[in-house]
């Protein structure tokens, strides 16, 4: 009796399928319900039957599995395995399967471990898809991702290696990659950082998926990064070797220079110097332990570009310049006069720019933001020179090495033209020869450089060559330092006492740095300071006119002005503060007597041009500087500042009876101002740009010294 019961138990439990009853071996296999034919038999029911019958007929759950999945090519085309497929692949099965299979959830009654399952299987096959997937992404993005030595000197190459085009072009060939170093990373803009990862993996995947290392090795050696520095990040595929970097920099030295005598020879060119000063720290504590000083000349050389070709075929200009010192010896020569400044079309667009002028400070106005400022009567009218814009018409520039000559005396000066020639390639006889005969150069510098330049020229007028009287260049002097001077006049002429409304005591009230009275011998005032002053200024007394004139006391009145007023009504606003406040006009018809009021009219309109003129600068709107050429005269004549005043009389008496229509037409396009960065908003006057490449030259120099030090201790 017993022992039939053993038997009887031990027969069922062979017949057990992971828990699950299955019949006897005995016999046909029974796959019938074992219910009810008229109850729902329960999805678990289901799976029991399937599986008991997978138990009889010998076939485990994984082969059947992965021979209907393709692991069996005659079931392939099977009508009822196709159907299996889909009802896996083409619902959430197959997702809920897997994260089952990797993860099993623990059992809901008794507790107990959590079952292995599949989960070593699963990692392991993922990680094989993911490598495989990155690799083949890395390999479609690596695809170009290389650069020639000798193209490193090539800009145009350069700018496709930018940050965002590079973050771009891995969103497209790495997708799956940027995908996941976007989610593993914990910063809100992690662009810059999946670039250099990404660029690493290429680079140690395939060492010839060089173009970014190539280029950051470069910039690292400019910032004089340390060697031990170098070689940390060689191994993290950041950078090239430090050998390959420092080949590189005389490789790209020499390759720079060979562009630079290239482009001089074809041109046409602007040239730009200016004295640089170089703080030199103590290295030693023995004799004199103090910063000392050198004097320089940084050189730029700037590539005009087809617009100005005139100044490469100007032999019509030379033999106009002939006889014009012909007519000068003689006294017949054409001088400026009132009637040449006297143009009422410069006048009228001075005085519409004005009012947009007064329009842009209202705008600042934080309450008035409910005004259509797109409307048509608040655009500002474009004149005809105003300069264009766009990727294309950024500024090619090149430096040339800093050379130690001390340009602010008239010996220093006329060692540098000589030097810059020579460093473009130009010193041979042929090209100095074509040079004096069909070519003309812009030669820019601050207001004492054109002056001592000039004069150089006149005290070789009756030298035989050419070049010695140096003829082939025009010098003009730069806009930035004209602003600088037209600032700091206004401030120190509007200063006044501690008391009262001057701008003395507003330093005071604003507690504002670095805006003292100068002193003999000492160095002027940061420009940023007092322009920031003086922005504030003008900024200020427009809210202020504004606030008077519409009778607005309170900044819920201004909302509520803005809101029942268009565009029509704030320029008549903009037009009498003009008319009324800020213009000589205004002088003539002050009648009141009151002489502080006389004054604030007099602030008010020398603030008004200050910012005019740099908006104009800003903006490219050569229309505008020359409108307010004039002015200026007049204003630097007053102010006492007699040499701007004569620069400004020496440029137009040269453009307007001094040159012929092609090289007044460059000039006025290419002889003031450039565009770093192509936008509408990005445009500096000449020598502000050599100002900024000189802070940079400071920066490498800085390094440099501090190299040496460290080396010293």
């Amino acid at each position: 009796m017993h022992r039939e019961t053993r038997q009887h138990t031990r027969a069922r439990n062979t017949a057990t399928v992971g828990g699950l009853n299955a019949p006897t071996e005995t016999g046909d296999v029974d796959i019938t319900p074992a219910v009810d034919p008229n109850i729902e038999e329960s999805k678990s029911d289901k799976c029991r039957r399937v599986a008991r019958l997978l138990r009889e007929i010998n076939l485990s759950f994984g082969e059947f599995s992965v021979a209907v999945c393709y692991g069996d090519d005659s079931l392939r085309n099977n009508n009822n395995c196709i159907s299996a497929r889909n009802s896996l692949y083409h619902t959430e099965c197959l997702e809920q399967l897997l994260i089952n299979s990797h993860r099993p959830p623990r059992p809901p009654s008794r507790g107990g471990p959590r079952p292995t399952a599949g989960t070593q299987a699963i990692d392991s096959f993922a990680q094989q898809v993911t490598c495989e997937r990155f690799a083949k992404e890395l390999e479609d993005f690596s695809e170009g991702f290389t650069i020639a030595d000798k193209d490193l000197a090539d800009t145009s190459k350069l700018k496709q290696y930018s940050s965002k085009l590079l973050h771009q072009r891995i969103q497209t060939k790495c997708p799956s990659l940027f995908t996941m170093l976007c989610n593993l990373t914990g910063t809100k803009h992690p662009e810059e950082g999946i670039v250099i990862q990404v660029a690493s993996l290429a680079y140690r995947q395939n060492k010839h998926h060089n173009a970014l290392q190539k280029y950051l090795s470069i910039y690292m050696q400019a910032q004089h990064l340390s060697k031990s520095a170098f070689f940390l990040l060689q191994q993290a595929g950041i950078v090239m070797s430090y050998s390959w970097t420092r080949k590189a920099i005389k490789v790209l030295d020499e390759d720079m220079r060979v562009l630079v005598e290239k482009i001089a020879k074809l041109g046409p060119l602007l040239i730009v110097h200016d004295n640089i000063r170089l703080e030199e720290p103590a290295a030693s504590q023995r004799g004199d332990n103090q910063s000392v000083t050198d004097n320089g000349t940084a050189i730029t050389v700037i590539h005009l570009p087809p617009s100005a070709l005139a100044l490469e075929n100007c032999g019509a200009f030379k033999e106009f310049m002939h006889a014009l010192n012909n007519s000068q010896m003689q006294g017949t020569a054409p001088k400026l006069s009132w009637q040449d400044l006297d143009q009422p079309q410069l006048l009228m667009y001075n005085r519409a720019s004005n009012i947009h002028d007064i329009l842009d400070l209202f705008q600042m106005i934080p309450e008035l933001s409910s005004i259509d400022w797109n409307a048509d009567k608040l655009k500002r009218p474009i004149g005809p020179k105003q300069l264009p814009h766009g990727p294309e018409h950024c500024v090619e520039q090149h430096m040339v090495p800093v050379v130690q000559i001390n340009e602010s005396s008239y010996s220093g000066n006329s060692q540098v033209v000589p030097y810059a020639i020579k460093k473009i390639g130009l010193h041979p006889i042929p090209e100095q020869i074509r040079l004096a005969m069909n070519r003309l150069f812009l030669w820019v510098g601050d207001q004492l450089t054109a002056q001592r330049c000039r004069q150089l020229q006149l005290m070789a007028h009756a030298s035989v060559n050419a070049m010695e009287r140096m003829e082939p260049f025009r010098f003009i002097f730069g806009g930035f330092h004209m602003l600088m001077a037209l600032g700091w006049s206004i401030l120190e002429n509007f200063r006044g006492s501690n008391i009262g409304p001057t701008f003395a005591n507003d330093i005071i009230l604003l507690s504002r740095r670095n805006l003292e009275k100068a002193q003999a011998g000492k160095r002027g005032k940061d420009f940023h300071a007092y322009d920031e002053f003086l922005l504030h200024e003008i900024e200020a007394h427009m809210r202020g006119l504004f606030m008077h004139l519409t009778g607005c006391d309170t900044s819920e009145k201004l909302t509520a002005w803005a809101l029942g007023h268009g565009a029509a009504d704030l320029h008549q606003v903009a037009s009498n503060v003009l008319r009324n406040h800020t213009s000589s006009q205004a002088l003539v018809m002050d009648q009141s007597g009151d002489e502080l009021h006389h004054l604030i009219i007099m602030r008010q309109r020398e603030l008004l041009l200050y910012f005019s003129l740099r908006r104009a600068f800003k903006h490219g709107d050569v229309d505008r500087i020359e409108a307010l050429l004039p002015e200026l005269l007049f204003y630097f004549t007053g102010a006492g500042n007699n040499n701007y005043a004569q620069e400004i009389l020496e440029f137009l008496q040269f453009i307007t009876h001094e040159c012929t229509p092609e090289i007044r037409a460059v000039v006025w396009q290419h002889g003031f101002m450039v565009n770093c960065l192509g936008r509408a908003d990005s445009f500096l006057p000449i020598d502000q740009l050599q100002e900024h490449n000189n802070a940079a030259i400071r920066v490498c120099m800085h390094h440099n010294y501090m190299s040496m030090i460290l080396s010293i201790y």
